[in-house]
């Protein structure tokens, strides 16, 4: 990991520029125009005349825009930083299961893989359920997380790749013992990184404890020792252990206030009325909210479930959906959550308004670096340094919330039966063979789009999350990705008469007009955060066309929502939810000579299939390079022949 000095680094970074009116709305005709017919773009095309005719509306809101701009970079340091938080993620009044929260799948343990620890009943718990794998992998990534934390704290951030340039590191802040608290209209972030601003640490905070949560029951458990020094793998399996034990000693469970977390962020009105009722349920719930992060023992295996379903031992699919849609045994809230199967499969759940998917991705990819070691009990070997027990949780709860409780179970069941999802492990080439004929991103959101048309007949609007930490606490941009190139391609992919040779040459101009979209985004020419913000400076008897016809609410009606993940051949797959009801929200990342794709999309619209999307995608990208392998034979033979 790099080591930087933090305020000198951030200093350096450049601010975020604000594009230019003309800029902005050629790429909003760029992005409109394969989705109109001829009638309607040209109706948008008068539209976007009269927003930026000379001294017009839309230098109106321009110059309204910069003022604010002016402000926002003296107090924010961005100008979007503040506005992408709150609109796009705190303001948001969906649940954070499922339709926020995103999930990361870990590959397996490789030292578990060669030692079965699962089986044995000698390594399990009392009850059967939880395994010394489980709790071996558990213990290892709390010191491997922790470990990247305390690097932070010394100034060594995972940012140590080639090429890739300054990168704002402020996101770094909000990823351990910050909480997402629900408030009536707008969240707010709260925990040891949400303070301050500019240089000033997060991770010189006292916190010393995690939340860990077995059978929905929470317990506050130490992690680092009572002088503050750190301990052993086996000292946090001892931890681990006492937790798994006390659980099963119980004669009653107590209620699953837990799941209250994962209900639409207004329905969680509840915490307030916990606060209201004792001051036991204030104890509790700052314990959990003040955590370092959660860590989520559950009784699942994927592997076990896929087995007795029929359906093979790998169980990725199902380990993929427990990470992402299960209703119980989370706290959805924290800025993120280890999540471990009984067989010690595990990944990583996070909530987005902290930060954006890449970061914690990226401290995930260096505390996986190192594998399981120990594989005593947990009584051989232990640190010298005393460690406080694990202390459990309680919460009184009184006839009203013990009714709102049970409707909040039933809601997120809802919500999480509503999920379709499922990951698509592509073997046959990864991005060496890519790069071959282009860009990996482009060529990937090209198969995205030829997927879908096969599917469902038409083309869909189309998005990817840029990240935008080139610059002083920027966050993602929304890429408009679905362009004239990339409809000419998929049409000819779908005509018989087009020659291999004029399809490839289609899919290369396609590839490359996506890849300048993408720069004009990095440099700071996005239209997406831009057209919004002018968005909002309309006043109350202000509208204008540009935002408010359907066509234009059309173009940002994002039925393919896609974005790129950490390469790190220590993930399995990864995603997020589809952001409109008959789309698909598509996480991917790439191996050199694999894919990895997360699919999820929504049930009730009932014209959307996981599944179905994924085998159809499989055959998209089995078909491309199909086609590029059979032009570099062509072009291979004319070669040899001159």
């Amino acid at each position: 990991m790099t080591v930087v000095d933090f305020t000198q680094h951030q200093l350096q970074l450049p601010r975020l520029p604000l594009p230019r009116l003309e800029t902005t709305f050629d790429e909003y005709l760029r992005m409109l125009e394969p989705l109109l017919t001829a009638e309607q773009f040209a109706a948008i095309k008068q539209h976007v005349a009269d927003f930026l005719k000379p001294s017009g509306f839309g230098e109106r809101l321009q110059r309204r825009l910069r003022d604010a701009v002016v402000h926002s970079q003296q107090s924010q340091g961005s100008w979007l930083y503040q506005l992408a938080t709150n609109y796009e993620f705190l303001q948001c009044r969906h649940a954070l299961l499922v339709k926020t929260n995103t999930f990361t799948l870990f590959a397996d343990d490789p030292t578990l893989e060669r030692v079965d620890l699962v089986t044995d009943s000698e390594h399990r718990s009392r009850q059967g359920v939880y395994s010394a794998a489980q709790i071996k992998r558990a213990a290892r990534l709390i010191n491997g997380f922790l470990d990247v934390k305390d690097a932070m704290a010394a100034g060594r951030y995972p940012e140590s790749q080639p090429g890739t340039g300054r990168l704002c590191l402020h996101q770094y802040r909000y990823l351990f013992g910050v909480t997402r608290t629900p408030m009536l209209k707008c969240d707010v972030l709260r925990g040891s990184g949400s303070g301050g601003d500019g240089g000033e640490h997060a991770y010189t905070d006292p916190v010393r404890h995690i939340t860990v949560l077995v059978d929905n029951q929470p317990y506050s458990v130490p992690v680092y020792a009572e002088d503050g020094g750190r301990v052993t793998d086996a000292d946090l399996e001892r931890q681990l252990w006492a937790v798994v034990e006390d659980v099963e000693s119980r004669t009653k469970h107590e209620e699953p206030v837990c799941i209250w977390t994962g209900m639409p962020r207004d329905h969680w009105a509840a915490r307030e009325r916990l606060i209201d009722v004792s001051e036991r349920n204030i104890t509790s719930l700052h314990a959990i909210e003040d955590s370092l992060f959660v860590v989520a023992l559950d009784r699942f295996s994927g592997r076990r479930a896929s087995q007795q379903e029929g359906k093979g031992i790998a169980g990725l699919d199902e380990s993929h959906r427990n990470g992402f849609s299960c209703s119980e045994n989370r706290w959805f809230d924290k800025s993120f959550s280890l999540i471990v199967e009984s067989d010690g499969r595990a990944g990583i759940q996070c909530e987005h308004a902290a930060c954006d998917g890449l970061v914690p991705s990226k401290v995930a990819a260096e505390a996986l670096k190192h594998p399981v070691q120990f594989l005593g009990t947990a009584s051989a070997l232990s640190s010298d340094t005393r460690l406080p027990p694990p202390e459990a949780l309680h919460f009184e709860l009184d006839e009203r919330l013990h009714a709102m409780l049970l409707q909040a179970r039933q809601e997120t069941a809802t919500i999480s039966a509503n999920s379709d999802s499922c990951c698509l492990q592509f073997t046959d080439y990864g991005s060496d063979f890519i790069k071959h004929t282009g860009s990996p991103d482009a060529y990937i959101e090209m198969a995205f789009q030829l997927a879908f048309y096969r599917i469902h007949g038409e083309f869909a609007s189309a998005c990817e999350s840029i990240g935008m930490r080139g610059f002083l606490k920027g966050r993602t941009e929304i890429g408009r990705v679905f362009s004239m190139e990339c409809r000419a391609w998929c049409m000819a992919m779908q005509d018989p008469a087009t020659t291999i040779r004029e399809r490839y040459r289609l899919l290369q101009e396609a590839c490359r007009v996506h890849k300048d979209m993408i720069a004009r985004a990095l440099r700071g020419e996005g239209a997406s955060w831009h057209l919004h913000a002018l968005y909002l400076m309309q006043r109350k008897d202000e509208a204008h066309p540009v935002f408010t016809s359907a066509m234009a609410k059309e173009g940002s009606r994002w039925r393919i929502y896609a974005g790129s993940l950490n390469s790190a051949d220590t993930f399995y797959c990864g995603g997020f939810a589809a952001s409109a009801p008959d789309g698909y929200g598509i996480g991917y990342h790439f191996r050199r000579n694999a894919i990895h794709i997360g699919i999820e999309c929504d049930r009730q619209g009932g014209t959307t299939s996981s599944a179905g999307y994924r085998g159809m995608l499989l055959d998209v990208l089995r078909e491309m390079a199909s086609m590029c392998r059979a032009l570099d034979s062509t072009a291979s033979k004319e070669d040899a022949s001159q």
